[in-house]
């Protein structure tokens, strides 16, 4: 094997480990290289370009994944909604209301008061719906301290 090819093959596998969250340490060991090769290949340009090609690809894969299980974990948390049990029944309605509530200001910024109120109203008749009426305040609570958070009140 040739110098250059050696090196080649040393960089994809400081790639993947990089990419895939190790610390310039943690690669070094990973890989049978030394703390100074790592960094004189983390300080070239090219090499950082593509570290983050491949950091950007697993984020895309995983973005993928998630949107493709999206619809089964809805399944799930709406089959959770008619659970026996009223914590879980909570739980369910929880991960559902704050999954669909903004997370970002600039998100939040497009609503007016009349878009917050009518998701809101929104909100407490999933509640009335789902939700046993001994757990109602609770729900509420935690409903309200959910909006009040995304929403920066």
């Amino acid at each position: 094997m040739s110098r250059a090819n050696g090196r080649r093959d040393v960089d994809t596998l400081l790639v993947a480990a990089l990419s895939s969250g190790a610390t310039l340490k943690e690669a070094a060991a990973q890989v049978g290289v030394s703390l100074s090769t790592v960094k004189r290949r983390a300080a070239d340009p090219e090499f950082v370009e593509l570290v983050d090609q491949a950091r950007a690809d697993i984020v895309k894969a995983l973005r993928t994944r998630t949107v493709q299980a999206g619809g089964r974990a809805l399944d799930t948390l709406e089959r959770l909604l008619g659970s026996k049990s009223e914590t879980v029944q909570l739980g369910a309605a929880r991960a559902l209301l704050t999954a669909a509530a903004p997370r970002d200001q600039a998100s939040v910024a497009r609503f007016t008061s009349k878009d917050v109120s009518e998701v809101a109203a929104l909100f407490y008749e999933t509640l009335v719906k789902f939700i046993p009426e001994s757990q109602w305040s609770r729900a509420a609570s935690a409903l309200d301290a959910a909006l009040a958070a995304r929403i920066g009140a």
